[in-house]
């Protein structure tokens, strides 16, 4: 099991997508392809779940706050 740390910043995670999504094109072994296609996945889910978070009203007054 491969733990992910997720960064609370939205944009960050979009760049580590964009990253990953290139690597995977150049990973040449099947271990390093399956890793970096979880974290992927991870990160996905992840921006997802903030998009839902964000249409939150608390949601909305901690990220203004700086307090997410």
């Amino acid at each position: 099991m491969l733990k992910v740390v997720i960064p609370s910043n939205q944009d960050k995670i979009k760049r580590q997508i964009e990253a990953l999504e290139w690597q995977i094109t150049q990973d040449t072994d099947e271990k390093s392809r399956r890793i970096h296609e979880e974290v992927l996945e991870a990160l996905g889910n992840a921006l997802k779940g903030l998009d839902k978070a964000s249409n939150r009203p608390l949601f909305r007054k901690l990220i203004s706050s700086g307090r997410s």
